[in-house]
């Protein structure tokens, strides 16, 4: 598949199901995102990793979670069409608590 396609699909996507976007911004938009494709399972973001990057999932699933006293918890799931990120460290720019894996 094209990425160029694919990049236009998520734009669309993003400005029906989340704010709509005008055209001069879908296309700003567009020239910004990056399409990467990965096998799983995958992890994005480890913890005390400064998180950089969102994703926009495109076909499968991605889940945060953090590690208490040997267990893992899962803080966040995010399905098709959908953002995830290790947010405090994405936002605060900080070490992340997180884990994000596909």
């Amino acid at each position: 598949m094209n990425p160029s396609l694919i990049i236009e699909s998520a734009v669309a996507a993003i400005s029906q199901h989340y704010s709509p976007l005008s055209p001069a911004c879908q296309a700003d938009f567009g020239r910004l995102l990056h399409f990467q494709q990965y096998d799983k399972p995958t992890t994005l973001v480890t913890e005390g990793q400064m998180a950089s990057k969102t994703y926009f999932i495109l076909d499968g699933t991605a889940r945060a979670y953090y590690l208490k006293n040997g267990k893992d918890i899962t803080d966040w799931l995010a399905f098709e069409r959908e953002f995830i990120c290790a947010i405090d460290s994405f936002f605060l720019m900080v070490p992340s608590d997180l884990y994000v894996e596909l």
